[in-house]
């Protein structure tokens, strides 16, 4: 049943901090405030049930809530400890293990959530006794007994993740947050909450560590203008940095400094495990929980509305770095990774590679991380030459290195050409990098050194057609390199041109079955609900339009379809519209411009931003309404069955990322996503699974093998067929590691 999940979510995500504040600020009834907020939200979430329904389910929530539930916050509180019990955790052992029949529902509501508040409740509420370690993983793992004795005595590859996006951001930058250490960065409203959520979190902290209660009330404390805040917040700054004196010193590549003041241990009880740099975070949280479900101080429950306004403080600031919002397309993605996170390289790197090896040793990794012209060869030396093996809390390395067990790729950016000055310019200094990792560090790493194997390109597929990188290739296959991967299929301005991409990949650049590709998620998007929810309409730049319509007309030829003749008719016109409003004419003929489209790939004198003044400037929009053609869609499906068999035919390697295609491509469910469609092609297709961007989807590559075994079995497919086909992706994502 959703409805404890989406209490949850309604309480923790989808409220609104102004309101909760102004709420508190005005002491309004609790009851009362939060039923009303109940049904408000909820009625966007399960927008299937009346209002008057939706009342019946706020009472019920309201019947839950103790008779001394006279605070917003002792509500909610009690609201999680209700909850909890229906998300299906079994805490039987040490470990708390999801049931795997409910991991899909579990990854959802973590997902918004965070999972150390979700975690921390059901220790707090489950355990009698106080626990003392906090440094479990970031994603926990399931009861299926069988499915983990696969996934452990089997080897496991992950071929696809970002560095940039593939550590906990939002958690480290947060600590940092707390601990008074600001980049400058932060908008004024952020800042704002940062700063609350800081003053009553060392609150907290000195609560339950000293029992000091010293404590301005919740309500002051919101109700401060911006220039209190600013003064208040100082004053806690000696108070906050004395606490941190007293903590301990983190190892940031042999140069110890402060981490978090939360952290209050003996140094030899904290582990080697990268989480343990959450560790004071996760026991601050579980420690007022496990004293308010304690209910002997009365102290704790009086701070309970400051810990519920510090969490949705969290939670929502959280928004900005973890994808959580119903949005598609990398520009989404980019603008939660592209938040800022100030924690050093250094720790990144190491949290990187240290969290996705999860201490796992059948697990092997080929992470790759982005380069340009201007800092490739430094950047390329630094990755190879970083000790990533070395503790946060500790000076001793790991007794088991294992660097063999990781190899690098460099991701080479799509460029976005806006000119024949600027496609110059570009494609000269992606040369040049590339020959820098070719002649340097190809093939030239030492013992002590991490190998670079293979080169990516990245980005959307419409901001460098493939073709702008076929000297690259040309000339890494004439000296003897052929370990190239290419994003393509994930993030376009129309399915058609998400297919020609693909398409101009294996004709343009010659894939082969030495390469690989990633993502294909336009092979596999329902081409009518595409069209369908986007009422058959496209906006698009005209040049692309263009260039997407003569594609269209030579696979209707190839496939001997015949559209009808209205629509043909259609686009034809449109096709002479925008050869003509783009002036092409100046140039080429329209006959020469149709005959010449297919040798751009090979013709280095033959370049299309020399066709028309306008080319890849991508100025001239037009939003375009197609008609609703049967025969159409019929044809886009046959262009994607005939592009997978020829990928499939020339052995090329697919790197599917489940959680990053089902939250940035147009996939409902995870039962749709690319992996879940190969499933069909089990003895004929290469394929792995990976985690792509594991820190902005919240994800491991576990969890990733896990989610699709419960995806295919609730489409009715039998476990020892999920296994067979499991099995076969780890053995492809082991034979098709670069080297």
């Amino acid at each position: 049943m959703d409805f404890p999940r989406n209490i949850l979510k309604a309480l923790f995500y989808e409220i609104e901090l102004d309101h909760v504040a102004n709420a508190i600020v005005q002491k309004y009834k609790s009851d009362d405030f939060l039923f009303k907020k109940i049904v408000e939200i909820m009625s966007i979430l399960m927008p299937a049930f009346t209002k008057s329904e939706l009342k019946l389910l706020a009472d019920m929530e309201k019947q839950k809530w103790k008779k001394d539930c006279d605070t917003i916050g002792k509500c909610v509180l009690e609201s999680l400890m209700n909850a909890i019990k229906e998300l299906s955790v079994n805490n039987t052992s040490s470990l708390l293990k999801v049931q795997f029949n409910n991991l899909l529902r579990w990854r959802e509501t973590s997902l918004f959530l965070g999972e150390d508040l979700l975690i921390c409740a059901i220790l707090s509420k489950n355990s009698p006794q106080i626990k003392n370690d906090f440094s479990w993983q970031e994603v926990l793992t399931h009861d299926n007994h069988e499915l983990n004795t696969l996934l452990q005595t089997n080897d496991l590859c992950d071929l696809h993740l970002h560095f940039s996006s593939s550590y906990a951001a939002f958690d480290l930058q947060w600590i940092q947050w707390m601990n008074c250490k600001y980049s400058g960065k932060e908008d004024g409203n952020e800042s704002k909450w940062i700063q609350i959520a800081m003053t009553i979190r060392f609150k907290i902290f000195s609560y339950l560590e000293c029992k000091k209660a010293d404590w301005i009330g919740i309500e002051n404390i919101l109700s401060w203008e911006d220039n209190m805040i600013h003064t208040q917040t100082t004053s806690l700054y000696d108070d906050i940095n004395f606490a941190i004196l007293c903590s301990q010193k983190i190892n940031n590549d042999g140069d110890y400094s402060y981490w978090d003041y939360a952290i209050r241990t003996d140094i030899s009880t904290l582990n080697n495990s990268p989480y343990t740099l959450l560790w004071g975070e996760r026991k601050l949280l579980y420690s007022y929980l496990f004293e308010f479900n304690n209910g002997k101080d009365p102290n704790i429950k009086k701070l309970a509305t400051a810990f519920y306004m510090y969490c949705i403080i969290k939670i929502n600031i959280r928004k900005n770095y973890i994808l959580t919002n119903k949005f598609v397309g990398l520009e989404n993605f980019q603008d939660h990774n592209n938040k800022h996170c100030d924690v050093g390289d250094n720790i990144k790197d190491k949290y990187v590679i240290q969290s996705s090896l999860e201490g796992n040793s059948k697990i092997k990794i080929e992470p790759r991380f982005s380069i340009s012209f201007e800092n490739a060869e430094k950047k390329m030396a630094r990755k190879s030459n970083t000790n990533f093996f070395m503790p946060f809390f500790s000076d001793n390395l790991f007794a088991n290195q294992q660097t063999d067990r990781i190899a690098f790729t460099i991701s080479i950016p799509k460029p976005k050409n806006k000119s024949r000055e600027g496609w110059s310019k570009n494609r000269t200094e992606t040369q040049k990098t590339f020959e820098i990792f070719l002649h340097k560090f190809y093939k030239k790493a030492d013992d002590n050194q991490i190998p670079i194997v293979g080169v990516d390109f990245a980005g959307a597929d419409w901001k460098s057609r493939p073709y702008f990188f076929s000297p690259l290739v040309r000339y890494g296959r004439e000296n003897g390199f052929d370990n190239f991967t290419y994003h393509i299929g994930e993030d376009f301005y129309d399915l058609i041109d998400g297919l020609r991409a693909v398409d101009e990949v294996l004709v343009f650049l010659n894939w082969n079955g030495h390469n690989r590709l990633a993502h294909l998620n336009s092979l596999f998007v329902d081409v009518e609900k595409y069209y369908e929810t986007r009422h058959w309409n496209m906006i698009i730049p005209q040049q692309i339009l263009l260039d997407n319509l003569i594609w269209i007309q030579k696979w209707t030829d190839k496939l001997c379809v015949k559209l009808e003749d209205d629509v043909e008719k259609l686009f034809i016109q449109k096709i002479e519209d925008c050869f003509k409003d783009l002036k092409c004419e100046k140039y080429l003929s329209f006959e020469s411009y149709m005959g010449n489209f297919e040798i751009r790939g090979f013709e280095d004198t033959y370049l299309l931003e020399t066709v028309a003044e306008n080319y890849n400037k991508l100025t001239q929009i037009t939003a375009w309404h197609i008609l609703k053609s049967h025969k159409f869609l019929s044809l886009l499906e046959k262009i994607q069955t005939s592009l997978l068999q020829t990928i499939i035919n020339k052995n090329i390697h697919i790197e599917t990322c489940p959680s990053s295609n089902f939250l940035i491509g147009r996939f409902d469910k995870y039962d749709s996503v690319p992996t879940a469609n190969l499933y069909k092609y089990i003895d004929k297709a290469s394929i792995s699974i990976n985690t792509d961007i594991k820190g902005t989807v919240a994800t491991s590559l576990v969890n990733e093998y896990s989610l699709m075994a419960l995806a295919l079995e609730k489409k009715g497919i039998e476990k020892t067929e999920i296994h067979q086909y499991l099995k076969k992706i780890m053995n492809a994502s082991h034979t098709r590691k670069f080297t």
